[in-house]
């Protein structure tokens, strides 16, 4: 595309509430969906290998916390609010059509203090015409996307086994 937007998922494939995991041009994109209201940011977390569609979602706060470390990003700037994280989380560009799809622009590198000299300042992230979305295994059924597995947008609570759990 040469506008740089790439259509992702339906908006009725993210509810209210739930996050889910894409891939642009093998760039992780975490989608979060806050009372309507959708987010992009980078899926790994700043501090350590972990996705952060698979956090808890503060709805009241508008924040995600990192599963591994409890690490804390406000979804509408990217910045670290609790430790261990440091460094904020790139924050994609994002929009729903009147069709119902939502597509997201990735923004830039980020410039980050790092001392081994690989310096991502200025990199420009190519978005190519299709996305690869991840298929994954949600409440045991195959999904196009990782809608996320927490109590509280799970439609059948049967199938709920605790937070993060494999099924």
């Amino acid at each position: 595309m040469s506008d740089g937007w790439v259509d992702v998922a339906r908006t009725s494939d993210i509810p209210p509430g739930c996050a889910a995991r894409v891939e642009i041009d093998e760039t992780p994109v975490a989608i979060f969906n806050v009372d309507g209201t959708f987010y992009a940011l980078d899926d790994t977390c700043s501090h350590a290998e972990a996705s952060l569609s698979e956090g808890d979602l503060d709805l009241d706060r508008c924040v995600i916390e990192c599963p591994l470390h409890g690490s804390s990003f406000d979804l509408r700037t990217g910045e670290p609010l609790s430790l261990p994280a440091v460094e904020p989380v790139r924050v994609h560009r994002i929009e729903t059509t009147e069709g119902g799809l939502i597509r997201v622009a990735l923004a830039a590198a980020c410039k980050r203090n790092n001392p081994g000299g690989n310096d991502l300042a200025n990199d420009l992230i190519r978005v190519p015409e299709a996305v690869n979305v991840v298929d994954c295994l949600v409440v045991g059924v195959r999904h196009q996307l990782n809608v996320c597995r927490f109590k509280h947008c799970i439609a059948d609570e049967r199938n709920y086994r605790g937070h993060g759990s494999p099924h």
